[in-house]
């Protein structure tokens, strides 16, 4: 079976241009002259990409608001709101999440019921 490597080396470019070509990515700008010979090695080897791959769905930003009951001050001389806090913005950053703001609610001002 003929692979992606195999057609960009007879046709002089790299394996990411043939895959671009070959998966008809509108953004990839690439010579009409290099797109016919990409689509020419490919054709001779009859090669057709991967109908049944994986495809990854795009992302969705997503973004949370934190509140909190504690002010600033005190929150900076708690080390357990601190580790809470810098808890909050690591596992955000490792899920793509944006943090769109801290929000510091005194307790004084919640309703009781």
């Amino acid at each position: 079976m003929t692979g992606i490597r195999k057609i960009a080396r007879e046709a002089g470019v790299s394996p990411a241009s043939v895959s671009r070509v070959l998966s008809n990515d509108s953004s990839f700008s690439v010579s009409e002259q290099t797109r016919a010979r990409i689509k020419e090695v490919a054709a001779k080897y009859n090669y057709h990409p991967h109908l049944n791959r994986a495809v990854t769905p795009p992302i969705t930003p997503r973004s949370i608001l934190v509140l909190t009951t504690h002010s600033l001050e005190t929150e900076a001389h708690d080390p357990y709101f601190i580790q809470v806090h810098d808890g909050i913005i690591q596992e955000a950053s490792k899920q793509n999440i944006q943090i769109k703001a801290f929000v510091r609610f005194p307790i004084e001002l919640l309703p009781l019921s």
